[in-house]
């Protein structure tokens, strides 16, 4: 299925939504496997489709999320600032990015991204009560 989703965004090079997933699957195979092999083909396809479609979310989520799986902390919190900035309501993407502070040694930023992530779990939890 990633091949056959991988082939489309070939044959549609300027398609961002072929390419998205295509990096995606890619990124979440090797992540499952605990395989950093395929990383490398997923972040090209990823940063591909965060070109074509500059303002996803997903996409600069994904390419953050994928960066700091590879220890590439600066490079990840660039992306993952990016993400926060299109999708200010997700508190699981302000966790991503206070663990990337966390590896980079930013403790207050680590801390203001937590609670930030805490305070709308907080309010998402509410929501769901109603």
């Amino acid at each position: 299925m990633i091949q056959a989703l991988c082939t489309q965004a070939g044959s549609h090079p300027r398609d961002p939504i072929f390419t998205e997933w295509c990096g995606a699957l890619l990124f979440l195979k090797s992540y499952v496997a605990g395989n950093s092999s395929l990383t490398q083909p997923a972040l090209a396809h990823l940063q591909r489709s965060v070109e074509l479609a500059p303002r996803d979310h997903i996409a600069n989520c994904i390419v953050g999320q994928t960066l700091s799986w590879m220890q590439h902390a600066e490079d990840a919190r660039h992306w993952l600032e990016a993400c926060v900035r299109f999708e200010p309501d997700s508190a699981e993407e302000y966790y991503g990015l206070s663990r990337v502070d966390q590896e980079l040694n930013r403790k207050q930023a680590a801390l203001e991204q937590s609670a930030l992530a805490a305070k709308l779990k907080a309010c998402i939890s509410k929501t769901k009560s109603w």
